[in-house]
C-alpha cells in the first residue's frame, strides 16, 4: 500500500498504468527474453496478468517493435515452458483433485475450481514422457482454449511478461522433448513456448467424461 502512495508526484496516470509499473518491474527493459529464474505466487502471477490485459486493451499497437506475446513461464519436472497468457484464467494450487476412470493418463483426474470442474492435463504423459511428481507445492494453470477449458499442471509458476516471437528458435527434438508440432519455439534461454491451440486440437485431447 505504501509503495502506491509514494508517487503522488508523479504526472497523472490511468490507475492500471500504475498498477503495471508497481507489479511488472521485474522485467528487463530491452530484453527480447524472460528471466525464467524467478519464483512468483499465483496471486501475483493472477494481478500482472490483469493488469498488463487492461494497458494492453488500452494501448495502441507499437509498428516499429517486432512481434510479441504476453507469455506466463512455468517448470514442469525438469524443463522450463511458456504459454501465452491470452489463454490464461487464472492459476491454483493442486487441490481436491479427483482421479477419472477410463480417461487417458495424462488427464490425471479432475478439479472444482471455484464451481467449475476442469480436467487437469500432465503434458509430460501426454508427449510419452515419465508423469511428473505432485506435491503441496504443484499448481493448476487454468487455461481456455477455443473454449475448451483445462488445468496444465506446473510445478512451480515462474515469472509472466513479454516474449519476442521472432527471436524463437526451432524446437528440435534434440533441445526439447516436445514435439515440434505442439511448439512455436525456443527462446535462447531454452524456454519452450508451447502451442497450446495445436495441443489442444490433438485428438487425444476429446475425452469423454459421461463416467
Amino acid at each position: 500500500m505504501a509503495k502506491a502512495k509514494q508517487k503522488r508526484e508523479r504526472p497523472p496516470e490511468t490507475s492500471t498504468a500504475k498498477e503495471l509499473e508497481k507489479t511488472v518491474s521485474m522485467e528487463p527493459a530491452a530484453s527480447p527474453t524472460l528471466d525464467a529464474g524467478e519464483e512468483m505466487s499465483p496471486a501475483e502471477v493472477v494481478r500482472i496478468l490483469q493488469a498488463r490485459a487492461q494497458t494492453l486493451a488500452q494501448e495502441p499497437p507499437d509498428e516499429g517493435e517486432g512481434t510479441t506475446a504476453e507469455v506466463v513461464i512455468f517448470t514442469l519436472g525438469d524443463e522450463v515452458y511458456g504459454v501465452e497468457a491470452v489463454h490464461v484464467e487464472n492459476i491454483y494450487p493442486l487441490e481436491g483433485l479427483t482421479p477419472i476412470p477410463c480417461t487417458p493418463d495424462f488427464v490425471v483426474g479432475v478439479v472444482n475450481l471455484r464451481g467449475r470442474i476442469f480436467s487437469v492435463l500432465d503434458l509430460h504423459r501426454f508427449m510419452g514422457l515419465t508423469g511428473i511428481t505432485t506435491d503441496e507445492n504443484t499448481q493448476v494453470i487454468a487455461v481456455n482454449v477455443a473454449g475448451l477449458e483445462v488445468g496444465i499442471l506446473a510445478n512451480d509458476v515462474r515469472s509472466v511478461g513479454p516474449l519476442a516471437l521472432d527471436k524463437l528458435d526451432p524446437a528440435l527434438p534434440t533441445v526439447t522433448h516436445v514435439a515440434a508440432e505442439f511448439t512455436r519455439g525456443v527462446t535462447p534461454d531454452m524456454v519452450v513456448l508451447l502451442d497450446l491451440e495445436a495441443l489442444m486440437r490433438d485428438r487425444r485431447m476429446v475425452v469423454h467424461e459421461e463416467v
